[in-house]
């Protein structure tokens, strides 16, 4: 599903609506873990998939032009894998790991997912931010370019 560089195409707000009034079953980081330099690896959240109770799922990543978020209906995480292993000789790897029993989401995963929003602008809807709404609960995952996608709490009304 395609955006524009800086807003959500159609297709891709209307995937996000896979999550509203769902529960979350699992969420799953996506990491690029770069050990070029041994003493100062560091880790890089690539893609961010939700599966919901219904089995549908929600994978986020960060899109081509590296400037903010992309929806995608599927995701290979094998393949790759190896061709990340094969193209950096080793030396930056993917790795998976579940998030939602991180201090991050184990309180808002509780809860159904309300909705998932969007910041609006003239253009449409920005692709930098998307707004996860458990109830009591909120999360907003960003794009940040040196960390990858990033989950904080959200305080303010959504």
């Amino acid at each position: 599903m395609e955006n524009t560089t800086s807003h959500f195409s159609k297709e891709a707000l209307l995937h996000l609506a896979v999550g509203k009034g769902q529960n979350v079953t699992e969420i799953i980081h996506y990491e690029w873990l770069n050990q070029v330099n041994p003493k100062a690896a560091y880790t890089f959240v690539d893609k961010i998939e939700f599966r919901f109770k219904t089995g549908k799922t929600l994978i986020l990543a960060i899109n081509e032009e590296d400037s903010g978020i992309e929806i995608m209906s599927k995701y290979d995480f094998e393949a790759e894998k190896s061709a990340v292993s094969n193209e950096f000789d080793g030396k930056i790897s993917l790795t998976k790991h579940t998030a939602h029993l991180s201090m991050i989401w184990v309180a808002a995963v509780k809860s159904v997912l309300m909705d998932i929003e969007t910041e609006a602008s003239d253009e449409g809807q920005s692709n930098t931010h998307l707004f996860f709404n458990f109830g009591e609960e909120k999360r907003v995952i960003f794009h940040h370019p040196e960390r990858g996608l990033v989950t904080e709490i959200y305080e303010d009304d959504i």
